[in-house]
């Protein structure tokens, strides 16, 4: 006889993309609109890949973009011209 139990416990945060790898994802939407919410990011995440990241995770992602971005003069020579 099979076992037929299902686990109503659904994990929220998925644990393969970490912040890396959504902060290469997200990198252009976050280079295009620097004041893009947190909200939307997790969206597009769980829109065009199908996993349901934490707020945190993708709140951790928007800031290593972020970091990167100050340090690129090309971000900064795209912004003044």
């Amino acid at each position: 006889m099979s076992h037929i139990c299902v686990s109503t416990f659904v994990k929220k945060d998925h644990y393969q993309p970490d912040a890396n790898f959504i902060a290469n994802v997200i990198s252009t939407l976050v280079m295009n609109k620097l004041s893009i919410m947190v909200a939307s990011i997790h969206n597009e995440i769980k829109l065009h890949y199908k996993y349901n990241i934490s707020y945190e995770k993708t709140w951790v992602a928007k800031q290593k973009v972020i970091k990167n971005l100050i340090g690129s003069h090309e971000y900064f020579l795209r912004k003044i011209t």
